[in-house]
């Protein structure tokens, strides 16, 4: 992706603290994005102008990379990330103008450890909350 959209690389650009990140306050206030602030689980990063680069947006739903180390976890468990994912959803619903959104086919279930059918049902929720003000698609690519 990175190298289609090279922009879209909200990870190579940090400072350690979550800076030269713009998240979703950038799409109401431009000059959001040149601030810096301190990633947490539940946020997103929107990155293109929407011109000629596509909007690319980062969900952040989990603290610690990989599969869930403690399912229990208050911080980083299965239900914390199911409910950093809804949170992040919940911003992206929130984007003005927003058109489409697309997803990849079990997002938060791979390395992460998530369930399919959990996240697939938030996803729904999702696409009814938007029905008649954007379209929600999912994306299964063969092979991968």
């Amino acid at each position: 992706m990175f190298k289609r959209f090279p922009y879209s690389d909200v990870y190579s650009p940090r400072d350690g603290k979550g800076g030269d990140t713009a998240h979703v306050d950038s799409i109401l206030d431009p000059e959001a994005a040149l601030q810096s602030y301190e990633d947490k689980p539940g946020d997103i990063i929107v990155r293109g102008n929407g011109e000629d680069q596509r909007f690319v947006i980062a969900l952040l739903g989990q603290y610690f990379p990989g599969f869930v180390r403690y399912a229990d976890s208050e911080k980083d468990g299965f239900k914390a990330r199911q409910k950093y994912f809804y949170d992040g959803l919940w911003k992206i619903a929130q984007i003005p103008s927003l058109e489409s959104v697309a997803f990849p086919y079990r997002i938060g279930c791979g390395a992460a450890g998530g369930d399919w059918d959990t996240y697939y049902r938030i996803l729904q929720n999702l696409a009814e909350y938007l029905e008649g003000k954007a379209e929600v698609y999912i994306y299964h690519l063969e092979g991968v």
